[in-house]
């Protein structure tokens, strides 16, 4: 209730602009039954307010931290400034489904260090996973994690990729993926990041890549 980022009073005594903070996280699923959209998933242990940040990470965990009403760090205010961060486990990597374990892509298994892969619009990626599923259903997609601040989380964006081939090898299966086709679907640069999916469940690791005009 109220708004974020103002208050009145000094530091010894601030009073917010904003009350009953919200700590449990909702799950909408646009697909299901009216009535049904929205389930409620763990209760955060922590307040999480104007100056926090959640962002999806390449585990496909989701990072929270952060925390401040105010304009200045206060910590012993009613909802004070916050030190801890939390690692948020979301319901598709609680569900018993065999996760793929990335080898390699284009022929290369260093991947996600300083340099990220080079690719270019419209490329074909081979990517190799162990996953001993017989029944998999492997999907891919391109994830820019955007950025976040104040509470607003700003220029992510979610591509589903083609995958031309699925090539069953010993140990799993190799994927040929298809990139965008131009930067109207996804941006130029680096810090985005090609997940592999069994039956919606990632891959132990998303993989990097600066994606660049041919």
């Amino acid at each position: 209730m109220g708004f974020a980022g103002w208050d009145t009073g000094d530091i010894t005594n601030i009073q917010h602009s904003a009350r009953l903070p919200q700590k449990i996280p909702l799950l909408y699923d646009p697909k299901a039954p009216l009535g049904y959209r929205f389930t409620r998933m763990a209760e955060a242990k922590y307040v999480r307010v104007y100056h926090s940040t959640a962002t999806l990470i390449p585990d496909g965990t989701v990072f929270v931290a952060g925390s401040n009403p105010n304009a200045l760090v206060c910590d012993t205010c009613e909802y004070p400034t916050e030190y801890r961060i939390e690692n948020f486990t979301p319901p598709y990597l609680l569900n018993g489904t065999p996760r793929p374990i990335i080898r390699s892509i284009a022929g290369t298994t260093a991947f996600n260090s300083i340099i990220p892969i080079q690719t270019t619009y419209g490329e074909v990626v081979t990517i190799a996973i162990n996953l001993n599923d017989p029944n998999a259903k492997i999907t891919a997609a391109l994830i820019h994690h955007g950025f976040v601040t104040h509470s607003q989380h700003m220029s992510a964006r979610y591509v589903s990729l083609r995958i031309k081939n699925q090539i069953p090898i010993p140990s799993g299966y190799a994927i040929d993926v298809i990139l965008p086709p131009h930067p109207n679907i996804m941006p130029p640069g680096r810090h985005t990041y090609i997940y592999i999916l069994n039956k919606g469940t990632p891959a132990n690791t998303a993989i990097e890549i600066n994606l660049e005009r041919s």
